[in-house]
C-alpha cells in the first residue's frame, strides 16, 4: 500500500507543477487589460425658441403644400372654363353669320304689300 500511496502522491505533485507551469505560461500568455471607452450620446435639449421655430416652419410647408395644390387645382379649372367659352364664342360667331346671310336674303326680297279690302260682316 506504501507503494501505492508514494505512486499516488508523486503524481498528484507532479499534476500541481504541471498546473501551477502552465497557469503561469497561460496567464503570460492572455495577460491582457481591456480599457473600455463607453460613448453615450445625449441629444442636446432644444431651447423653446428653437422648438417654436421649427414648428412654425413645419407649419408654412404644409401651407405652401395646400396652397400649390390649390393652385394647381385653380389652373384646371380655368383651362376648362377657357375651352368652354372659346366654343361659346365660336357658337356665337356661327350665330352671327347666319343672322347677317338672313338679313342679307330678306334686303334682297321685295316685300309686295297686297292690300285687299276687308268686308265687314262676312265670314269667310
Amino acid at each position: 500500500m506504501r507503494k501505492y500511496f508514494f505512486a499516488v502522491s508523486i503524481l498528484v505533485l507532479s499534476a500541481a507543477i504541471v498546473f501551477v507551469v502552465t497557469g503561469d505560461v497561460v496567464s503570460a500568455n492572455y495577460s491582457t487589460s481591456y480599457e473600455v471607452n463607453p460613448q453615450v450620446n445625449v441629444p442636446l435639449k432644444k431651447s423653446e425658441q428653437t422648438q417654436i421655430a421649427e414648428v412654425f416652419e413645419r407649419v408654412m410647408l404644409r401651407y405652401q403644400d395646400l396652397l400649390e395644390k390649390s393652385l394647381l387645382s385653380q389652373k384646371d379649372d380655368l383651362a376648362n372654363l377657357t375651352q368652354r367659352l372659346d366654343r361659346i364664342e365660336a357658337k356665337l360667331d356661327n350665330i352671327s353669320r347666319m343672322l347677317e346671310r338672313m338679313q342679307g336674303q330678306s334686303a334682297t326680297k321685295s316685300v309686295k304689300k297686297v292690300n285687299t279690302p276687308i268686308k265687314k260682316g262676312t265670314n269667310q
